[in-house]
């Protein structure tokens, strides 16, 4: 790659790989790089979301990208050298940027690491020192899990899973019944499951369920800092932002929101709905709808997520 790599090449890469791309400009020019769209360095590939992005980074009429990435709207750039035009900038973006600069890493499980016998570990996954893993548990293929995790009883993980690090997978949630003056720790015997392509963030919590188990479906995404009590079901696709806190019982329909708010237990979240930032649910959430303040009320019909 001294020379570089020519711009048809890249064309031809994600003609071959079903991306929809208009090319305009010199295509036998090269980059050598990449590069963000506010810290621009000559030579390299970089990508913008909207104009109103091209604003925000002070950019010039003066200033030349050797290649750049823009949505098919955006009309085009004098002093590009050459301009790929799509419908998806970031995707064509970061697959051309994992397919020529991404760093092989070696999968292994790290000598720190404590692995009790009898856990189940699937090839092509790697765990972090200092992670502790129960004997109960059952880890897919290609996971990757990072440093001081712990997986604790019954947890079981899909493929393609990463698990950063600090996480918690299978403590028991906050659960007691009162007794004769005393607070007594109601019992946990169900498990964590983990769908496939699942992210859990650093120093998230997912507690484990009292009889069933706590659930997070297909492509879940989970933030950092995140609290996911007992007995909770989150559908596919769902993405969770830092610092939420869901409470025990509730269940998340697919391809929903939650972002940075608070879900009362025993409530359920419908599909494609967002909970807006700050709020706090105490009733249910229908479908495709946005919620947002204390109490959350409804505030938007959404049409699409």
């Amino acid at each position: 790659m001294d020379n570089g790599i020519v711009i048809s090449e890249i064309v031809n890469l994600l003609s071959g790989n079903g991306y929809k791309v208009k090319a305009e400009g010199n295509l036998s020019s090269s980059i050598n790089g990449f590069s963000s769209l506010s810290n621009y360095k000559n030579g390299t590939i970089t990508w913008v979301r909207n104009e109103n992005y091209l604003i925000a980074a002070n950019i010039t009429e003066n200033q030349q990208f050797s290649c750049i990435v823009t949505p098919n709207c955006l009309q085009s750039i004098p002093n590009a050298v050459c301009q790929l035009k799509t419908d998806d900038p970031k995707a064509v973006f970061f697959f051309i940027l994992d397919h020529y600069w991404k760093e092989d890493t070696i999968e292994t499980l790290s000598e720190k690491a404590f692995i009790e016998e009898g856990a189940k570990i699937g090839p092509g996954t790697s765990v972090g020192p200092f992670s502790h893993i129960s004997s109960k548990a059952v880890i897919g293929k290609n996971c990757h899990i990072g440093s001081n995790v712990v997986i604790k009883g019954k947890v079981r993980i899909g493929d393609n899973c990463v698990i950063q690090s600090g996480a918690i997978l299978g403590e028991c949630g906050y659960q007691y019944i009162e007794e004769k003056g005393k607070l007594i720790p109601v019992p946990h015997y169900g498990g964590v499951t983990l769908g496939n392509n699942v992210l859990i963030g650093s120093c998230t919590c997912v507690c484990r369920g009292t009889i069933d188990d706590t659930i997070i479906g297909d492509y879940s995404k989970i933030d950092n800092l995140c609290h996911i009590a007992h007995n909770i079901v989150i559908g596919k696709r769902v993405r969770v932002i830092a610092g939420s806190t869901i409470m025990g019982s509730v269940h998340i329909g697919d391809d929903s929101w939650v972002a940075t708010s608070m879900i009362r237990d025993q409530r359920k979240v419908g599909s494609r709905s967002v909970v807006g930032m700050g709020a706090v649910v105490v009733k249910d959430v229908r479908d495709n709808v946005t919620v947002a303040g204390i109490p959350a009320k409804e505030i938007i019909r959404n049409e699409k997520i």
